[in-house]
């Protein structure tokens, strides 16, 4: 934890990317069960 209780924009980046990413991969995963559904 940062003590001095100023935000770095590379971790706010960092964070905001990791969200992009899971959910990209969750709404991949949900488009794959419903195509594996529809067969």
């Amino acid at each position: 934890m940062d003590r001095s209780g100023k935000r770095h924009p590379a971790n706010d980046a960092l964070a905001y990317l990791m969200n992009l990413i899971g959910l990209a991969f969750s709404i991949s995963c949900l488009w794959v069960v419903a195509s594996a559904a529809k067969m």
